[in-house]
């Protein structure tokens, strides 16, 4: 085991023992190196006052979080963790099976977080951690819960349409068939051979990030490629798209789309899109 992956298990000990809150935020912080808390936590703000696209990348975020705590506590207890049979691990249940129920109660709990007494205490970036931390506390057998100092839910100057909004939007990103890899793989018309040279990763990658486990460092061009897609397909014909995208264009340097992607140039090519499509940047 790699010491990396030591150093998170060692962490889990802590944000699943009796620590302080301050102890518990930097363990959680250990746990999940890779999560970039700000963006999670703008996103959610962004995505509750209506931002669809900030919503999408705001689940994306925080199911690769709630992963990485469920990996990193899998490392300190074994005992507490099961293999689904799909490539991710989830809590285990009171027999030590793979927990169906655990791993929806920990992608519902995607819902509350703006809503959590943790963000009322602690505000949005260190309240969403603890909220996360206190939900997988929830569904490991035999961990203490984790419960905050006082109840209260946080002030948000949005209205009921909006707050309904984010719920059912957050429960739709859950459970839709077609996440954000499969956007990508309609629109473009792509293969999984092909997504893989679009984000230079294996097919094998490919096949985990459909299963949920996406590393954090791959969210945010999955994200914005996943935005393009939703551009595109909103502006042009679906049987049009994939050759627009493979046809070079003089706006790209010579470049198609995809070969934009693929060398990394994505949030350029989306500015250039939008731009595209803006009647005010028309002569």
């Amino acid at each position: 085991m790699s010491p990396a992956l030591l150093e998170r298990g060692a962490a889990a000990e802590t944000a699943l023992g009796d620590a302080t809150i301050d102890e518990i935020l930097a363990a959680v912080r250990r746990m999940a190196p890779d999560a970039d808390v700000r963006r999670l936590a703008a996103s959610a703000s962004r995505a509750l006052h209506g931002d669809r696209v900030a919503l999408r990348d705001y689940v994306a975020r925080y199911q690769a979080l709630i992963s990485d705590l469920v990996t990193a506590a899998g490392v300190a207890h074994p005992d507490l963790v099961a293999d689904a049979g799909d490539g991710s691990t989830w809590p285990a249940d009171v027999e030590g099976a793979a927990s169906p129920a655990s791993r929806a109660a920990l992608q519902e709990s995607a819902t509350g977080v703006a809503f959590s007494p943790w963000v009322a205490a602690h505000g949005l970036d260190q309240g969403l951690l603890l909220h996360s931390v206190a939900s997988l506390r929830a569904v490991l057998p035999g961990a203490r819960p984790l419960v905050p100092e006082r109840g209260g839910v946080p002030h948000w100057d949005v209205d009921a349409a909006h707050v309904q909004s984010f719920v059912d939007g957050v429960r739709r990103e859950l459970s839709a068939p077609a996440g954000p890899l499969e956007t990508i793989a309609e629109a473009f018309a792509l293969n999984d051979t092909e997504l893989a040279r679009l984000f230079g990763v294996s097919r094998q990658a490919v096949t985990q990030w459909r299963a949920g486990k996406v590393p954090a460092n791959r969210l945010a061009k999955l994200t914005t490629v996943a935005s393009l897609a939703d551009l595109l397909a909103r502006k042009l014909k679906p049987d049009r798209l994939p050759g627009v995208a493979r046809r070079a264009a003089d706006a790209y340097g010579g470049l198609t789309m995809l070969e934009m992607i693929a060398a990394d140039r994505q949030d350029e090519l989306l500015r250039l899109v939008r731009a595209s499509f803006d009647p005010s940047t028309t002569a």
